[in-house]
C-alpha cells in the first residue's frame, strides 16, 4: 500500500513535468534546457508543497482508506518530490547515451534499497516501517545526490522564460496525472477482483505468475532506454521524407525484437516455474503466455506512445488508458466468474492490446508516419 501511496504521489509531485525533459532536450540549446530544467524543478516545489498542505488537512480521511499512518503519508508525499529529481537526473543521462552512469544510479539505488531495508528489519528487529523506512532513506539520499549531480554538471539553472516553459511543462505533464493514476487503477483492479470472487490464496498464485513475468518487462524497459534517445532525436524532427521512413522501420525492428524476446522468454518461464515459485503456487503456470503476450502489447504501446509525448497530446494517452483501464477491468470482472484466474489474465491482455491499438490511431493523428506504406 505504500508503494502505491508513492506512486500516486509521484504523479502528482511535480505533476509528471519531468518526461517532457527528454523530449525538450533535443529541441533547445544547452543554457536554454538548464533554464527549462530550473522551471521543472520550481514546479516541482510548488506541486509538492500544496500535496503536503493537502495531506495534513486530509490526511486522516486518507489514511482510513489506504491503511497507511498519516506521518507516513506526508513522508511519501516528500519521498515522490525527491524521487522526481532522479527522474530527471536519469532523464538527462539516458538522452545523451551516458549507459554506465544510469546503470550505476540505478543499480546502487536498489542494492542499497534492500540492504537498508534488510538491516532494519531483520537486524533492528523493526516491522512493515522498516522496508518502508529503508526505502524512503535511499529515494531520499539518491534524490539529493541528483540535484547536486545537476547543479555540478550546469544543466539547472535559474529560468528566463519561466512562464512559457511552464506552461509548456504543464501542457505535457498534467494530462498524464489521470493516466498515471489509471494505470496504477488498472494494475492493482485485478487483484481486487481476484480477492472478491476466488480468494486470498488465488490472489497469491496470480501475483507469483505476476512476478514472474516481470522479468520480461525489465528486458523490455532496458531495450527501450537504449533505443530511446536515437528514436526521441528522430522524431523531435518535424515529421516527413525519408527521416519518417527511417523512423518507422526502426520501430517496426524494435517491436519485432521485443516479439522475439517474447517467445524465448515465455519457454524459459514455463520450464523454470516449478522450480522458482514452488508447487503451492504451480496453478499459475498456465498464466505465464496470457501475461507474456500482455507484456508485449504493453511493449508496443510504449512504442508508439512517444509521439504522442512528441506531439505534446499527452491527454491522447490519459482517454486511452480510461478507456482500456475500464475495458480491461470488466473484461476480468467477468472472465474470472467463468474461467477463475485465466479469465482474469485474458482480461489483462485484452486491455493492453486495446491500449495498443488506441494509442497507435492516436499516434498516428498527431504525429503522421508512413505505416503501412513503408512495405511498398
Amino acid at each position: 500500500m505504500f508503494g502505491l501511496v508513492i506512486a500516486v504521489m509521484s504523479a502528482l509531485a511535480g505533476l509528471s513535468v519531468h518526461g517532457v525533459v527528454s523530449v525538450r532536450y533535443f529541441q533547445l540549446e544547452k543554457l536554454a534546457m538548464a533554464g527549462y530544467v530550473g522551471t521543472c524543478i520550481g514546479i516541482l516545489i510548488i506541486s509538492t508543497g500544496i500535496s503536503l498542505l493537502l495531506v495534513t488537512i486530509f490526511g486522516d480521511v486518507l489514511s482510513m482508506v489506504s491503511g497507511i499512518p498519516k506521518e507516513w503519508l506526508l513522508i511519501a508525499t516528500f519521498i515522490a518530490g525527491l524521487q522526481f529529481l532522479s527522474n530527471i537526473r536519469l532523464a538527462l543521462w539516458q538522452v545523451t547515451g551516458q549507459a554506465i552512469k544510469y546503470a550505476t544510479f540505478q543499480v546502487g539505488q536498489s542494492f542499497l534499497n534492500a540492504i537498508f531495508s534488510l538491516a532494519l528489519v531483520l537486524l533492528v528487529g523493526m516491522a512493515w516501517e522498516g522496508r518502508v523506512l529503508g526505502q524512503s532513506a535511499v529515494v531520499a539520499i539518491f534524490g539529493l545526490m541528483s540535484l547536486f549531480f545537476l547543479i555540478r554538471d550546469k544543466q539547472v539553472a535559474l529560468p528566463t522564460n519561466w512562464k512559457i516553459e511552464a506552461v509548456d511543462a504543464l501542457r505535457y505533464g498534467v494530462p498524464l496525472l489521470p493516466h498515471t493514476i489509471g494505470g496504477v487503477v488498472m494494475v492493482m483492479g485485478d487483484r481486487f477482483i481476484i480477492e472478491s470472487q476466488l480468494g486470498a490464496s488465488d490472489v497469491g498464485i496470480y501475483m507469483a505468475a505476476v512476478q514472474m513475468s516481470l522479468g520480461l518487462t525489465l528486458v523490455y524497459d532496458a531495450l527501450f532506454k537504449s533505443w530511446h534517445p536515437e528514436i526521441m532525436k528522430l522524431a523531435a524532427v518535424p515529421e516527413g521524407g525519408a527521416q519518417s521512413t527511417v523512423l518507422v522501420i526502426k520501430i517496426y525492428k524494435l517491436i519485432g525484437i521485443c516479439f522475439c524476446v517474447m517467445l524465448g522468454y515465455w519457454i524459459l518461464a514455463w520450464g523454470a516455474y516449478p522450480f522458482v515459485v514452488g508447487q503451492s503456487f504451480l496453478d499459475g503456470q498456465k498464466l505465464i503466455i496470457f501475461m507474456a503476450i500482455s507484456a508485449f502489447f504493453s511493449s508496443c504501446y510504449y512504442a508508439t506512445a512517444i509521439f504522442i509525448s512528441v506531439a505534446n497530446r499527452n491527454e491522447l494517452l490519459a482517454i486511452n488508458t480510461f478507456i482500456s483501464g475500464a475495458v480491461s477491468l470488466v473484461a476480468s470482472y467477468f472472465l474470472c466468474i467463468s474461467f477463475g484466474l485465466v479469465g482474469v489474465a485474458i482480461g489483462l491482455l485484452i486491455g493492453q492490446f486495446l491500449s495498443f491499438i488506441l494509442c497507435w490511431y492516436s499516434a498516428n493523428l498527431v504525429y503522421p508516419l508512413p505505416w503501412i506504406k513503408v512495405f511498398r
